[in-house]
C-alpha cells in the first residue's frame, strides 16, 4: 500500500499521508482544541499503535517525552466512555496500567502520561495547562476553506440585498 503524499502547513511534521504540529505553549484541553482549530486542525486522533508510536518518538525529539501533551480524546459526555473530539469512539486506547481512573471524578481529558516518560496515556482534569499536538488533514482544510468562501460570499451578497 502506498502513502499519499500531502503538503503539510508550515511548521507541521508529515507521516502516513497526515500533517501533525507540536504545540509548546500549556494550554488547557479547550485552549487546546481552539489553538489547533486556527491552524485548520485538530487535537490528535490516535488509531493504531504505530501512530502511536511515531508521535511519542516524535515527543521524545522535541524534548517532550518527559511532559503531559494533550491528545483529542475525552469522556466528557459518559463518564469512562472515551472518544475522540470528531466524536469517533475510542476503539483502541493505550493507557498506561490503572488508568483511566478519574481521579478526584475530575479527570475528563486524555494526554500522554509524562510523568513515565512513555506513549501510555492518562486521563486528567481538562483545566491542566500543558503542551499538544495538533492532526491536520487536507480533507477538512479544504472543507474549511469552502465553508468560509460559502460564508463570505453569503455575506457579501447580504450586503448588496441590505441596499435595495
Amino acid at each position: 500500500m502506498t502513502v499519499p503524499s500531502v503538503d503539510c502547513p508550515k511548521d507541521f511534521i508529515s507521516w502516513q499521508g497526515y500533517c501533525y504540529f507540536i504545540e509548546n505553549k500549556d494550554l488547557s484541553f479547550f485552549d487546546a482544541h481552539e489553538n489547533c482549530n486556527s491552524k485548520d486542525s485538530e487535537l490528535v486522533t490516535i488509531t493504531s499503535q504505530s501512530q502511536n508510536r511515531w508521535l511519542f518518538e516524535l515527543l521524545r525529539i522535541y524534548g517532550l517525552s518527559r511532559h503531559h501533551v494533550w491528545i483529542g480524546l475525552h469522556d466528557i459526555d459518559i463518564e469512562n466512555t472515551f472518544q475522540w473530539l470528531d466524536g469517533t469512539p475510542l476503539t483502541e486506547g493505550f493507557f498506561a496500567n490503572s488508568q483511566p481512573d478519574n481521579s478526584r471524578e475530575e479527570e475528563h481529558c486524555g494526554m500522554y502520561w509524562g510523568d513515565i516518560g512513555s506513549e501510555h496515556w492518562n486521563d486528567a482534569p481538562c483545566s491542566v495547562k500543558t503542551k499538544s499536538i495538533c492532526l491536520w488533514n487536507h480533507d477538512r482544510s479544504n472543507y474549511l476553506t469552502y465553508t468560509r468562501m460559502i460564508c463570505s460570499y453569503s455575506y457579501f451578497v447580504s450586503r448588496i440585498f441590505a441596499y435595495f
